[in-house]
């Protein structure tokens, strides 16, 4: 049995030492660090929001949290905060529970929902805990009032309300709860970038008692967060370096409750390639959904979002040009191999995944489920046939190593399903100086085909070097044949086009090629 490209390098190097070699002389960093990849199982979780397609940033979220929990032996949990109703879409949710099992992302448990937590009155219980120790308050504030102090910072008005004020107010006015941050952490603690410097604002002279409490009953999503995050045990939170100025708003709750914090890990910003700004969720090519319709296999999609921010050691780089299953990253996951600096989006490298694992499906047992992928894009363009997916399937054996993409497939091989259209505008190789040429060549080559065609790619070889199609190139040599006989000029080799179509059919399609050389 041959091995993996993984089995590969770990029977040329033992694991363990190959990684305390990469910590002491990291490509990421030349000073040595602590190692902070944890030696307990680890419980982490995906906690999005459905108010949208589920993006390539959140797809790294996800799978990062998963590769750690499962790297540790952990658990990976998944969780959908939808406190927010007003954006909430049913759609989003059925999209990140598609999306993440399409990729072979699978959590443990059941999923959960803070709107199912929120009705059964779980977070309001912790909302009057903290009301009762006195580190939050009622604020019945109106909208008016709030935004005349926004640039100032909320001037704590409700903070000293008597409990008599506050139960006669609470009667006839909506109300939120507030956390009261007399002392906000100038630091904050991660894993990833060590100390950060959390700057305090100085354009305000309030303070920033953040909302805990919606209301309309509903907590925010800092409470929430939290609550959940302890309740369910969470040792690691793995989230966009977007979050790091909300964590000390999340360490004053954690703070409040007298509960531990997990350990935080801020993973750098997406950027597009060719402006280095953030790459927006709005984007329509971030859209995972949108990838998959272009033709790309989750296992590319996997292995490309992967290496957005962590690097495997370089040994293994080497040896695997990065080309990892799911697996394969569960194994080599390490929290000290991320990436600090923002990190660009090189779409080519996706395509260069996307045709690594195109081409291991097409040599592998799993061809069945490509062809079954394939079968209704071939239905749609020409029509039903009750032996199109072993047709579809003799064409992958024979020719699928000129495939990238699945989409492209009708395209590349729509001459095996129906005659080739032959058109002027695709035909700028043919000149009035080496039409004859060409016909010569055309007849020649249907001759060969004629006799079985397994002669035809050194009769050309001959041609070219006996010269004897004088005003004919090498490439206008094979480009004139592959379009006769698919009406494409580039593809797979021409003795893989002549063996798929048979001898017969290849006579035919050089007489018509041969036919409509004369008469244009």
């Amino acid at each position: 049995m041959m091995l993996s490209q993984l089995q590969l390098y770990k029977s040329l190097h033992r694991w363990r030492a190959v990684t305390r070699l990469f910590h002491s002389k990291s490509v990421i960093c030349k000073q040595k660090h602590s190692d902070v990849h944890p030696q307990e199982p680890a419980v982490t979780r995906f906690a999005p929001s459905p108010t949208g397609l589920l993006h390539m940033g959140s797809l790294r979220t996800a799978l990062y949290n998963y590769l750690l929990a499962r790297n540790t032996g952990g658990k990976f949990i998944l969780r959908l905060e939808d406190t927010d109703r007003t954006r909430y879409h049913e759609q989003a949710e059925a999209n990140i529970l598609e999306t993440l099992n399409w990729c072979g992302i699978h959590w443990d448990g059941p999923m959960l929902k803070q709107s199912t937590r929120t009705q059964d009155g779980l977070y309001r219980e912790y909302v009057e805990k903290l009301l009762e120790k006195g580190v939050a308050y009622k604020c019945f504030c109106s909208r008016d009032r709030l935004t005349s102090l926004r640039h100032e910072g909320y001037d704590r008005h409700c903070e000293g309300l008597t409990s008599k004020q506050v139960a006669e107010l609470q009667n006839t006015q909506t109300y939120t709860v507030r956390l009261k941050m007399d002392k906000i952490e100038s630091y904050v603690t991660d894993l990833l970038h060590g100390k950060v410097l959390i700057k305090e604002r100085k354009d305000r002279r309030g303070f920033d008692d953040p909302i805990i409490l919606k209301s309309d009953g509903f907590p925010t999503y800092h409470l929430a967060n939290v609550v959940d995050d302890h309740l369910m045990g969470i040792t690691h939170v793995i989230r966009g370096e977007e979050w790091i100025a909300s964590t000390p708003k999340h360490l004053a709750i954690y703070k409040a409750f007298g509960w531990t914090p997990p350990n935080f890990i801020h993973i750098p910003l997406l950027t597009n390639l060719k402006n280095d700004k953030k790459l927006s969720k709005r984007q329509g090519d971030a859209s995972v959904y949108a990838m998959k319709q272009a033709g790309i296999l989750p296992e590319a999609l996997v292995n490309f979002v992967a290496l957005l921010g962590w690097a495997p050691p370089r040994n293994v780089s080497q040896i695997t040009h990065e080309c990892f299953t799911l697996d394969e990253l569960v194994e080599l996951f390490n929290l000290n191999h991320l990436t600090k600096g923002n990190v660009k989006v090189d779409i080519k490298k996706l395509k260069f995944f996307n045709k690594h694992f195109l081409q291991k499906k097409i040599q592998s047992n799993n061809i069945d489920e490509l062809v079954k992928e394939i079968v209704p894009m071939c239905e749609e363009e020409f029509g039903n046939d009750p032996n199109m997916e072993q047709r579809i399937k003799t064409v992958l054996l024979k020719c699928g190593d000129s495939l990238n993409n699945v989409n492209e497939f009708t395209e590349m091989f729509g001459y095996a399903f129906a005659k080739p259209t032959y058109h002027p505008k695709n035909e700028r190789f043919i000149t009035d100086e080496n039409k004859k040429d060409i016909i010569k060549l055309v007849k020649l080559v249907k001759e060969d085909v004629k006799n079985g065609g397994e002669q035809a790619h050194q009769l050309l070889e001959d041609l070219i070097s006996k010269d004897e199609l004088s005003t004919l190139d090498k490439k206008t040599v094979y480009t004139s044949i592959r379009y006769g006989l698919t009406g494409l000029t580039s593809g797979a080799k021409l003795p893989m086009i002549i063996d798929l179509l048979g001898p017969e059919e290849a006579e035919k399609r050089l007489q018509d090629f041969e036919t409509h050389i004369i008469d244009s």
